[in-house]
């Protein structure tokens, strides 16, 4: 997912520094207007827990994993029945 706004506006969050996503956490709100953040915080929190979990670069690559896993199993359909992600 990449910032649109901000310090580090046009990067993905797997390049933003985890000090920077913890203060978008403590700071942004979840609906500002129009405008949903509820995907983005949910995503600084996913990369956040993961980086103090395994540690930066293992986390990336984790993350990145569970997104594909994710999206795959959202497009699968087996008559309702989705597989569980493979890790």
């Amino acid at each position: 997912m990449e910032l649109k706004f901000g310090k580090h506006k046009g990067e993905d969050l797997d390049d933003v520094p985890t000090d920077y996503l913890k203060w978008l956490l403590e700071n942004m709100e979840p609906q500002k207007g129009n405008f949903d953040n509820r995907p983005l915080l949910k995503e600084c929190q996913l990369q956040v827990d993961s980086r103090e979990k395994h540690g930066e670069a293992v986390a990336n690559e984790g993350i990145n994993n569970t997104r594909e896993a994710i999206n795959q199993s959202e497009t699968d359909s087996n008559d309702g029945f989705k597989e569980p992600p493979a890790f």
